[in-house]
């Protein structure tokens, strides 16, 4: 068994099937890459300039580095992507949203609970496991033989 799963994990990695982890981190991929589609369509309906479609573009593509890093086992970007869930629900809750359309208001409310869940996830005593130094080392040991 993948010493990076608990035994009280429902999913058994030995089965071919993901972690609970590895699925808060296929849930982060999940909203880069719906972001990404309402961006499109947040264009193609005029809501968004081509500056704003441009920089939204660039900003989504630079934010994939945490999921990214989360696959590669790093702590830093766990506190990262929790520290960035803080600070949006912050600007959400002060009402800074004037300059986002409504497509990305409402978005931003419909993705808080898979957000929570997620972060609660790689927080979890099964995370912990995940992000510790020896998965870390395995993680890295795995990478540099091609895997």
């Amino acid at each position: 068994m993948d010493p990076r799963v608990s035994t009280n994990e429902t999913v058994n990695a030995e089965d071919g099937g993901l972690s609970q982890v590895e699925w808060a981190i296929f849930a982060v991929w999940f909203m880069m890459a719906a972001s990404l589609v309402m961006a499109v369509v947040d264009k193609w309906t005029g809501a968004k300039s081509n500056g704003e479609f441009v920089g939204a573009v660039f900003l989504y593509a630079v934010f994939c580095i945490v999921p990214y890093k989360l696959q590669m086992h790093s702590n830093a970007a766990r506190y990262f992507y929790a520290v960035l869930f803080a600070v949006s629900m912050a600007v959400m809750a002060a009402g800074l949203t004037e300059g986002m359309s409504k497509l990305d208001v409402w978005s931003s409310w419909i993705f808080v609970p898979l957000t929570v869940w997620s972060i609660a996830a790689i927080f979890s005593k099964s995370g912990n496991a995940w992000f510790s130094k020896e998965s870390r080392s395995k993680a890295a040991s795995g990478n540099e033989s091609g895997a």
